[in-house]
Order: structure tokens, then sequence, then C-alpha cells
């Protein structure tokens, strides 16, 4: 049901800095992984097989195990054109054409030998069957112990037919646990460590705040990932390595990868046209092609639940070393592929809103009826409860035999058109302006009738701010190729915003700010807004209406206007501040929060030689302390989105991040987030509502 694949070359038409170092990584952890396995070193590491779905990889690694997916074997021999010998040597042995290819792959694969161009593959000591919910697993399991002579512990899991596990589910799954560790004790002679094992899962935990990460940059608009095609290698270290910190570090890389992609301007797609969901497994034996037909569509997925069937870390699973047992139970019972199609209605439904889905494509398997038996009134639910334009298709993932190009090709065609006489927004009237006239800068965004951005402008704001705002439309409409005939409506916000004397609309920064974050980020509840002169804290519902807020604009602390100072005592321009602050290696304490005394405590730390960059991680970081005391007085609670120009400080991002413990929501538009939410204020009047 899952894996993850060498990492292959994008099709032609991506961008060219789309992949680079992260699909390096992922290709040299991957390669020491199996070449590992098929060392001849003495002792030998025991091996146990093991399920992707609801995994107990953290309890094997505890005791010294290597762990082996045969499910990842597969798609990794599927990717690389090796899967059909596999499964027509296992079809020679009497199984069926419809037996999983999964099944078949492997079991021909140990017949012949269990070499691969990627590694020998070892033989099992133990056989851990993680996934009881799809019976050709449990007997795929039975048919490896009797050929391997391997013991067989089977975990049954009971199927999640309720959004919140139930006790009774979880002290069953616990005493299996228990089961599972006795025998792991008997074979290795090793005693239980729980200590180890906390060690484990408190680095398995770090790997999933990365991922989460990684896989919520496709909330962005343009989305800087590729949720189906990209994340189906970088899953490799969250379903392999988990537990170890190399599977953390790598998602350290991927992050500080995509946070350049957006910074640069390097997309999946040099056009974003449509934004779609992915459902079910994809077509390894023809992962390139069916990649390509997306492509050439203008399509970014920028959500799929594939990458989930390992974990829904997303929707807020995080192992627990305080409650080491209980929550590698939770993660088991919660696992995608162990959830009832009613609960995966739902988080589809809210992927749908979350990531902004323009429409659904779902992809069936013809070897595996217990994965996609439900998928076709899923397809239906999507378009005829959700309004959704939906494609239903259906191939393999892993027999190259059932892959019909032409058909496929003209079905998303299909699709295509569909989705051109659909409008996944109601329909506006007219284009509409937000103009934003901040203590610093000049912005305004252009919509059009579908809330689509046209055009946009950035400038400083000078003394004459009445033309600074008629310069920021003049701007913003050149970049669109617009004239101001075309613009039906304008609202003004921020700081000068009653000097944008040629609107009709005049709405506070807050309301603003809080309406683009959730515009670009559905699921945003606290926003941080640290402008030029002032920082504010700003709480929202789901319909991104304001619900509290805080503000500090009695002095410049922890603004862009105290960076700002800091950066000249220091000589730097504010621009390089960020990126010199994460090279830091120990961060000075900064305990001034006045601007004026702060400059004289950088002064200070200079001249008793301290490093600069140590300097500017201080400063950071008390920014951060001082946002966070700013938001626990409306309550913090994630999603958190981050506006305002400091938003474009990669220091200050990652200064926020840990200090609060959980990713933050940026994107290269947040700057423009309070012009974002005037004309979406506008769109409203315009269109007969309340703003």
């Amino acid at each position: 049901m899952s894996g993850v694949a060498l990492a292959p070359s994008p099709p032609g038409g991506a961008s060219p800095a789309f992949l680079r170092d992260a699909r390096a990584l992922q290709r040299k952890l991957v390669e020491e992984y199996y070449a590992r396995l098929a060392s001849a070193e003495t002792p030998r590491r025991p091996v146990a097989y093991m399920l992707v779905g609801g995994n107990l990889t953290e309890i094997l690694r505890s005791f010294g195990y290597d762990v082996v997916f045969p499910e990842i074997v597969a798609l990794n021999c599927a990717i690389k054109h090796q899967s059909l010998d596999n499964i027509l040597h296992a079809e020679s042995m009497g199984y069926g054409l419809d037996v999983c290819g999964y099944v078949k792959n492997d079991l021909g694969l140990q017949d012949l030998g269990g070499k691969t161009s990627f590694g020998q593959i070892p033989r099992p000591d133990l056989l851990v069957c993680s996934f009881s919910g799809c019976y050709i697993y449990v007997k795929w399991w039975e048919a490896l112990s009797e050929s391997y002579g391997a013991p067989l512990f089977m975990f049954d899991v009971p199927y999640m037919r309720e959004e919140t596990p139930r006790k009774e589910d979880i002290d069953y799954l616990v005493s299996q646990l228990w089961e599972l560790i006795h025998l792991l004790e008997k074979r290795t002679g090793r005693t239980f460590d729980m200590n180890e094992l906390k060690r484990v899962l408190a680095e398995s935990r770090r790997a999933e705040d990365g991922w989460v990460e990684y896989l919520r940059a496709g909330r962005s608009r343009p989305s800087p990932i590729e949720a189906y095609f990209e994340s189906i290698f970088y899953m490799f270290p969250i379903n392999v390595l988990r537990g170890t910190p190399e599977a953390a570090d790598f998602y350290e890389v991927v992050n500080a990868e995509v946070r350049a992609r957006v910074r640069d301007g390097n997309y999946p797609l040099p056009e974003e046209k449509y934004r779609v969901l992915v459902e079910g497994v994809p077509p390894y034996t023809n992962y390139r092609t069916f990649w390509d037909f997306f492509r050439k569509w203008g399509a970014v997925s920028v959500v799929a639940t594939y990458p989930k069937v390992g974990g829904l870390f997303d929707r807020g699973f995080r192992h627990d070393p305080s409650r080491p047992l209980e929550s590698i139970a939770e993660y088991s019972l919660g696992a995608y592929v162990n959830q009832s199609w009613p609960l995966r209605r739902k988080i589809i439904a809210d992927y749908v809103k979350e990531y902004q889905v323009d429409a659904a494509i779902v992809h069936g398997i013809k070897s595996c009826r217990s994965f996609t038996a439900g998928q076709g009134d899923l397809r239906d639910w999507l378009i005829h409860e959700k309004g959704l334009p939906t494609l239903y298709i259906e191939s393999d993932h892993q027999d190259p035999r059932y892959f019909a190009p032409a058909q496929i090709k003209n079905r998303m065609h299909a699709l295509r058109r569909r989705r051109a006489n659909v409008h996944a927004r109601p329909r506006m009237t007219g284009t509409v302006a937000g103009v934003d006239i901040g203590s610093t800068t000049a912005k305004c965004v252009l919509l059009d009738a579908d809330s689509r951005i046209l055009g946009k402008s950035l400038n400083p704001v000078g003394v004459d701010i009445v033309k600074d705002a008629e310069r920021a439309l003049e701007v913003a409409l050149a970049d669109a190729h617009l004239s101001r005939s075309d613009v039906s409506f304008i609202a003004g916000t921020g700081y000068g915003r009653y000097k944008v004397y040629f609107g009709q609309l005049i709405v506070t920064e807050i309301s603003c700010h809080a309406r683009g974050a959730n515009f670009l980020f559905p699921g945003t509840r606290v926003v941080i807004d640290i402008g030029g002169q002032d920082t504010k804290a700003i709480r929202v519902n789901e319909k991104g209406e304001v619900v509290d807020f805080a503000m500090n604009d009695k002095c410049a602390a922890g603004t862009g206007r105290f960076l700002d100072v800091c950066a000249n005592a220091l000589g730097y321009d504010v621009a390089e501040i960020g990126p010199l602050s994460l090279q830091a290696r120990r961060a000075v304490k900064i305990t001034s929060t006045c601007t004026v005394f702060a400059e004289s405590e950088v002064t200070s730390y200079v001249s008793r030689g301290k490093d600069p960059k140590d300097i500017l991680a201080g400063l950071h970081a008390s920014i951060a302390n001082r946002t966070l005391s700013l938001m626990q007085r409306v309550g913090v609670e994630p999603e958190i989105t981050f506006t305002g120009g400091v938003s474009q400080n990669e220091g200050m991002v990652q200064a926020l991040h840990r200090r609060l413990g959980t990713p933050v929501n940026v994107s290269p538009l947040s700057q423009y987030l309070g012009a974002l939410g005037a004309a979406l204020h506008g769109h409203e009047r315009l269109a007969g509502g309340a703003a």
C-alpha cells in the first residue's frame, strides 16, 4: 500500500531547480540503506519484515533490528521496470492475475533469489504483520513464514470507525505490544530498554514535525511542492528510517530547499493552472508518464492521501516519548488505510478546503480490491456532495500490463474540459484592488472575478502618503497589464488607509490580515503580523473572521524597526541578517525589549568580541519570545500564519518555529496579505455582501 522510490528525475517542463539537494540526499539514504542490508559484515544485525501501514518500527529499532518493508522493495522494483519479471514468475508458481501486485512481486523475487539492481534483499529473522485490515496481507505473511521458516507475529489492529480511538482498543494493542517485546527479548537475549525506546520515539517525533512542515507547503499558492509525485520519494525517511537522526535531519534539508524554492520562484510548473487532490497508490511502472499528464494539463498535486498511509501526522498525531506504547498503539489505529470510509471522506473533504483544491483524481489499483473498494463511491460523493470535478482511473501499482496511457490521457483531458466549466469559488463581478499603506511600504493586490491574483506591487512609503497609495495602484495595474478603468472596486487598509482617497471602502488591517491569511492558508487560527512599527497577534475562526487580537503599538520593540536598528548597529543591511542568524553557533541572550537599549546591548556584545551571527540569532530569539507573549493574550492554537514584511526574514521564521514548537505558515505573498484581505473584502462589498 505504501512506500518510497529511489528519486527519479522530474519530467520535462518542471523548473530546473525544482529538485536539487534533497533529491540527492534521498538517493544517498536509499543506497546506504540497501547497502547495509546486503552487507556481509559480522555480526549480522537481525532483520524483521514489516508492513508500512501502522508499523512498529520504533520497537524493532530499539532492539537493534534492521527493518525491511517488502512493499517498498516492490515499488522500487516497479519504478526500475523490474517488477514484471517477478510478477510473471509468481504467476508461473500458481498465483492468479487478481492477486495483489505487491504480493506477487515479493514472492516471485524471493523465489528468484532476492537479488535486485539496488541490492540483495536479506532473509527475515522475524515477520511482523503490523496491518491486519487486508486479508491478502495476512495470507502473504503466512506464506513468507512458511517459506522462510521465520516466526510470525500477528498484530491484530481493530478497524477505526470513530475519530477518537477507544480506550479498550488502545489497551488491547498495548497488551499485544508487550507480547512482541517479550518475543524480541527471547530472540535477541536483550532486556527491553524503555529509555532507548523513548529516545527512538523522540527522533521519530522530530522527523514527523519536519514531514508535516513539508506537506503543508502545498497550501501555498502557488504550491512549491508536488504533493503526490515528489512526496513518493520523500516518504522514504518517514517510513523506513523513522526513529533515526538521519530521518529528522533529512526533513531539515527538504524544508530549507522548499523555502529556497519559494524565495527563488522555483515551482513545480511555470504556471499553476489547477490545484489537484490525488487519492490512491501511484502507477509506479509508469511514474514519469503519469506525472507528464499532469504537467501538460498545468496541474499541480497540492495534496494527496497516499503519502499518509504511513501515518496521518498532518492531522495532528505524533509519537509521544512520555506515552511510548500508548502512542504507538494510537499510531497503528490511526493509519490512513485503517480508517473507515466515512472517516476517510472527512479527511479528504478537509483537504479540499484547506488546500483550495480545484479537482480530484482517484487512481484505483487493478490488483488491490481491499484498498480500492469504496473509491468509486468516493468519486460520486466528491462530485455530487462536494461539487468537485473528479476523475476515477484504474491501472496498477506494480503490473505495467494494466497501464493504458491513451485511455488515461483522454480521460484526464475530459476532466480538464469539465473543470473549465466549473468554478471552485463563487463567481464575482469585476476586478478589485486592495491597497495596504503600511508604516514603511505600500502594497497593492489586484484580484479578478475568481479571486485570482492578476498583479501586485510593493513600494517604500515616503512623506506623501496619498501619492504613495496612488503609485501602489498604478504599479500593480502595470504588473497586470490593466488600466484604471478595468478596476471595479478599491478597498484601502493599513496604517495610512484613510489616505486611499480614491477607494470605496476602508477596512482595518487586522481584519484584512485575518482574511488574507485564511484565503492563503484556510486552516489558520492565529495570525502573527510583524510590520515596520508594530506587532499583532490575531485569533481567527474558520471563516477568517477576527475572534480576538492583541498588539504592540506603543513602541518599536519586536518589530521590523527593531531589527533594522540592530542590523545597522552591526553594519549589516536588514536583508542580510536572517540568513546570517541561521549560521549562529550559540545565540547570545538579548534582555532589552526597548529598541534603544537593545542597540546599546548589541554594541556591548560587539565590543566584547561576540560573533555577530550569535548576536543576530539572539535578536531573533528575543522577538520570538516577545511574540509568543503577545500570542498568549489571544490564545495559541495551530495553525499559525506569519504575515507582514518581517515574514520574509527566514531567520525570524525559524526562530518562531523553534519558540512555538510548531511550523509557521509563510508564503511569498505573506507581505501582501493585508492588501489581499482588503481586495477580498472589496469583492464581498461588490457582490452585495457585508464587508
